[in-house]
Protein backbone atom coordinates (compact mmCIF):
# COMPACT_ATOMS: atom_id res chain seq x y z
CA UNK A 1 0.00 0.00 0.00
CA UNK A 2 1.62 3.54 -1.44
CA UNK A 3 1.78 6.44 1.42
CA UNK A 4 -1.24 8.19 -0.12
CA UNK A 5 -3.41 5.34 0.33
CA UNK A 6 -2.26 4.71 3.99
CA UNK A 7 -2.79 8.48 4.86
CA UNK A 8 -6.16 8.76 2.94
CA UNK A 9 -7.22 5.93 5.11
CA UNK A 10 -6.00 7.56 8.17
CA UNK A 11 -8.29 10.82 7.25
CA UNK A 12 -10.94 8.08 6.38
CA UNK A 13 -10.69 6.72 9.73
CA UNK A 14 -10.45 9.78 11.69
CA UNK A 15 -13.17 11.46 10.22
CA UNK A 16 -15.60 8.39 11.41
CA UNK A 17 -13.99 8.76 14.94
CA UNK A 18 -14.87 12.21 15.13
CA UNK A 19 -18.22 11.93 13.21
CA UNK A 20 -18.90 9.38 15.90
CA UNK A 21 -18.20 11.52 19.07
CA UNK A 22 -20.64 13.58 21.27
CA UNK A 23 -23.12 15.56 19.36
CA UNK A 24 -23.48 18.25 22.14
CA UNK A 25 -20.98 19.38 25.04
CA UNK A 26 -22.51 20.73 28.10
CA UNK A 27 -22.84 24.52 27.82
CA UNK A 28 -23.52 26.99 30.66
CA UNK A 29 -26.33 29.58 29.53
CA UNK A 30 -26.13 31.48 32.39
CA UNK A 31 -25.40 31.60 36.39
CA UNK A 32 -27.37 33.62 38.84
CA UNK A 33 -27.34 34.68 42.68
CA UNK A 34 -30.90 34.38 43.90
CA UNK A 35 -31.49 35.83 46.98
CA UNK A 36 -35.03 34.88 48.42
CA UNK A 37 -34.59 36.66 51.56
CA UNK A 38 -32.13 39.09 51.24
CA UNK A 39 -31.30 39.23 55.24
CA UNK A 40 -30.90 34.95 55.47
CA UNK A 41 -28.12 33.87 53.36
CA UNK A 42 -29.10 30.14 54.20
CA UNK A 43 -31.80 31.03 51.91
CA UNK A 44 -29.67 32.16 49.01
CA UNK A 45 -29.41 30.06 45.83
CA UNK A 46 -26.96 29.92 42.77
CA UNK A 47 -29.22 29.45 39.53
CA UNK A 48 -27.78 28.05 36.49
CA UNK A 49 -29.31 27.00 33.20
CA UNK A 50 -27.12 24.16 31.45
CA UNK A 51 -27.59 22.87 27.63
CA UNK A 52 -26.61 19.15 28.54
CA UNK A 53 -24.90 16.90 26.38
CA UNK A 54 -27.85 15.46 25.11
CA UNK A 55 -29.33 18.68 24.23
CA UNK A 56 -31.80 19.29 26.72
CA UNK A 57 -32.31 22.60 29.18
CA UNK A 58 -31.55 22.09 32.45
CA UNK A 59 -32.25 24.73 35.37
CA UNK A 60 -30.04 23.69 38.23
CA UNK A 61 -30.28 25.41 41.81
CA UNK A 62 -28.01 24.90 44.33
CA UNK A 63 -28.91 26.53 47.95
CA UNK A 64 -27.07 28.03 50.87
CA UNK A 65 -27.88 24.83 53.13
CA UNK A 66 -26.62 22.49 50.86
CA UNK A 67 -29.29 21.25 49.30
CA UNK A 68 -29.78 21.25 45.29
CA UNK A 69 -32.40 20.88 42.60
CA UNK A 70 -32.94 20.34 38.87
CA UNK A 71 -35.57 21.41 36.65
CA UNK A 72 -36.13 20.67 32.66
CA UNK A 73 -36.70 23.41 31.22
CA UNK A 74 -38.40 24.10 27.59
CA UNK A 75 -37.18 27.36 25.67
CA UNK A 76 -40.35 29.46 24.50
CA UNK A 77 -40.54 32.64 22.49
CA UNK A 78 -39.79 35.82 24.07
CA UNK A 79 -36.25 34.34 26.11
CA UNK A 80 -38.47 32.57 28.06
CA UNK A 81 -37.40 29.36 29.58
CA UNK A 82 -40.59 27.29 31.21
CA UNK A 83 -40.28 24.49 33.82
CA UNK A 84 -41.97 21.85 31.78
CA UNK A 85 -43.34 19.87 35.27
CA UNK A 86 -44.26 23.39 37.30
CA UNK A 87 -47.86 23.63 37.95
CA UNK A 88 -47.43 27.40 38.89
CA UNK A 89 -45.96 28.43 35.46
CA UNK A 90 -42.58 28.63 36.59
CA UNK A 91 -40.65 30.69 34.44
CA UNK A 92 -37.20 32.26 34.05
CA UNK A 93 -36.21 35.06 31.80
CA UNK A 94 -32.79 36.40 31.21
CA UNK A 95 -33.02 40.16 30.50
CA UNK A 96 -30.83 41.51 27.67
CA UNK A 97 -29.81 44.87 29.23
CA UNK A 98 -27.84 43.53 32.23
CA UNK A 99 -27.68 40.12 31.64
CA UNK A 100 -30.38 39.49 35.36
CA UNK A 101 -32.54 36.81 35.37
CA UNK A 102 -36.47 37.57 36.55
CA UNK A 103 -38.22 34.55 38.04
CA UNK A 104 -41.91 34.37 37.45
CA UNK A 105 -44.84 32.54 37.45
CA UNK A 106 -48.50 32.80 36.16
CA UNK A 107 -48.86 36.07 38.01
CA UNK A 108 -46.10 37.72 36.99
CA UNK A 109 -42.82 38.87 38.24
CA UNK A 110 -41.50 37.08 41.16
CA UNK A 111 -37.89 38.33 41.89
CA UNK A 112 -34.94 39.15 39.90
CA UNK A 113 -31.80 37.12 40.82
CA UNK A 114 -28.75 38.92 39.59
CA UNK A 115 -25.66 37.61 36.98
CA UNK A 116 -23.05 35.89 38.54
CA UNK A 117 -19.41 34.52 35.94
CA UNK A 118 -20.19 31.56 34.22
CA UNK A 119 -17.14 29.85 36.30
CA UNK A 120 -18.18 29.52 39.92
CA UNK A 121 -15.76 31.69 42.01
CA UNK A 122 -15.23 31.44 45.70
CA UNK A 123 -17.72 32.93 48.26
CA UNK A 124 -20.44 34.19 45.39
CA UNK A 125 -23.72 34.84 46.37
CA UNK A 126 -22.63 34.70 49.87
CA UNK A 127 -21.92 31.30 50.06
Amino acid sequence: MNIQRKLRLVAIIAGIIAATGPAHAETTIGRWCDKQIPTMPQYNGIIEIVITDEGAIELRTRYGDGSSAVSRLEERKGGIYADVESTHGDKFRIVPADGNLQLLDNDGLIRVATRLENKPQSGECGM
